[in-house]
């Protein structure tokens, strides 16, 4: 796995679907009880491949729960309807939290104006 994401890292490219999938698979086989946690559903901008990916993910939890892998999956993404199922809680930050994030990030000015330059 690492070699793959040193690979993408280095050629500046993001992993295709099926890579994604197969890395996934491949670890889940084998464990007894695998987590997944996606973060940023929202960020795959293209609806096709964003319902490929949630496609994707439905079956890895048939396959892996019939096949005696207990897998749990949490998805997070700003607030969109996805046909993931399961349920949905929304968070918002508190004033507190939104200030404290941005204290920090002005105290590593490198890492806000990275920020700010992807947006």
């Amino acid at each position: 796995m690492e070699n793959i994401y040193y690979a993408h890292v280095r050629s500046k490219t993001k992993p295709e679907l099926d890579q994604v999938r197969s890395i996934i698979q491949s670890t889940i086989d084998e464990l007894e009880k695998a987590y997944v946690l996606v973060d940023g559903l929202d960020e795959i901008t293209d609806a096709d491949r964003q319902e490929d990916f949630i496609e994707s993910i439905k079956a890895l939890l048939v396959r892996s729960n019939t096949e005696g892998t207990k897998l749990h999956v949490l998805v997070t993404s700003r607030h969109q309807n996805h046909a993931l199922g399961g349920g949905s809680i929304e968070v918002q930050p508190t004033p507190e939290e939104i200030i404290y994030m941005v204290e920090q990030r002005i105290k590593t000015p490198r890492s806000f104006k990275q920020s700010m330059r992807n947006k």
